[in-house]
């Protein structure tokens, strides 16, 4: 379970997809990660150039350290940085954010994929993707959906969900964007038939 959704929270959105679908022919996915990758790589980076950096800071200090002793500390400042960033959350802040939105949009295709939203039979269907830790939403929608939505809908909700989670808390503003998706799927595909296939799962999809 995702530390940072609420168990009830989880449940009203399961609740909403079930009352959503039972007047909608759409379809709706919803994935939430804690994190979208370990930016290892990233970590590494900013560790071996703080590194780097130890030898000037020795100089000016005007201490006399001989090799042997500025390689221990050259080390020890690689390992203090690597072991820092790895476990905490400061490492979202200094990652470039292009870095952060790549990482994000490709497990969010891979889980739009791996769902098959792409393969319901009427094409009526989106995955809310939320990933955490590093504020990121994207909302993927099959081509019938996207007939019918401009890109300018889905930016709107996209800041609205942004707006909601910086000033208020994570489930509030998860509640919200499937709440405001729901809606434009009630109204663009009414539900025509009685009978209506559950091609995708109503749970809330944690990784």
């Amino acid at each position: 379970m995702n530390k940072n959704i609420k168990n009830i929270t989880k449940k009203k959105i399961e609740e909403m997809i079930t009352k959503i679908e039972s007047k909608s022919d759409a379809e709706i996915a919803v994935v939430i990660a804690d994190r979208c990758d370990r930016y290892r790589y990233s970590i590494f980076l900013y560790a071996f150039l703080f590194t780097l950096v130890v030898p000037f800071f020795i100089k000016l200090s005007g201490m006399y350290f001989d090799q042997n002793e500025i390689f221990a500390l050259m080390m020890a400042t690689f390992l203090f940085v690597t072991v820092t960033l790895e476990y905490s959350n400061f490492k979202y802040k200094i990652i470039p954010k292009k870095v952060k939105i790549d990482r994000c949009e490709n497990i969010a295709f891979k889980q739009f994929r791996k769902l098959g939203v792409n393969k319901t039979k009427n094409h009526k269907a989106i995955l809310i993707f939320i990933s955490i830790k590093e504020r990121y939403i994207r909302i993927l929608a099959d081509k019938n959906v996207n007939d019918k939505a401009s890109q300018d809908f889905w930016s709107e909700i996209v800041k609205d969900f942004a707006k909601y989670a910086k000033e208020q808390d994570i489930d509030i503003a998860l509640l919200s964007i499937v709440k405001k998706c729901g809606e434009f799927l009630g109204k663009n595909f009414p539900r025509n038939n009685k009978i209506k296939d559950n091609e995708l799962s109503n749970e809330v999809f944690e990784i």
